[in-house]
């Protein structure tokens, strides 16, 4: 569901180069935050389930990659740039440090040992939808309300700190990983 939500995210902020139509943004808005929510309800009820699979843990990172790093790409690709506070190097830091992880995890993964997210993971998440949102809702809002730019770039700028903060306990997990197979190996 959060796939089909993301592709029509995705053609809803395809916008021409004026932008979004009217009340486009706040459709784009309602969407990007069901499929925001959706990852939350998701994981709540697979723990409450006991319903992880392998299928679960390559597709649910997956999807909530494909939804954060496909708005992040649109609204910095977007004639309404400038208006949702999105820098470039915003997207290339948090598309870096995701694909950092998923490196990890499938060398994790290939050797037997499972990769589960950090609950940090679930933190950056959060944030970072918290983030995106009021970018979209900055650079689709009719006037152009300096308050809602400045409280993107504010928010944007932890969500970003945050992300790679979220680094280091993965790294730490990968680097012992690494090391222990190769104490195995010998």
């Amino acid at each position: 569901m959060r796939l089909v939500l993301a592709l029509g995210l995705f053609s809803l902020m395809g916008w021409g180069p004026d932008g979004p139509a009217p009340d486009l943004g706040v459709v784009a808005c309602v969407i990007f935050a069901v499929a925001a929510a959706s990852d939350a309800l998701d994981g709540h009820l697979a723990r409450k389930w006991a319903v992880v699979s392998p299928f679960g843990r390559v597709m649910d990172p997956f999807c909530d990659k494909f939804l954060i790093l496909g708005a992040l790409i649109l609204l910095v690709a977007s004639p309404l740039a400038p208006r949702s506070a999105v820098e470039p190097w915003m997207v290339l830091a948090i598309f870096g440090r995701e694909l950092l992880i998923t490196s990890l995890r499938a060398v994790a993964e290939s050797m037997g040992h499972p990769f589960p997210a950090e609950s940090s993971g679930k933190w950056k998440m959060a944030l970072q939808c918290v983030a995106i949102g009021t970018a979209i809702v900055a650079a689709t809002r009719s006037p152009a309300s300096a308050s809602w730019t400045e409280a993107a770039r504010w928010l944007l700028w932890a969500a970003t700190a945050f992300t790679l903060f979220t680094l280091v306990p993965y790294l730490s997990r990968g680097a012992k990983l690494l090391l222990h197979a190769k104490e195995g190996a010998r």
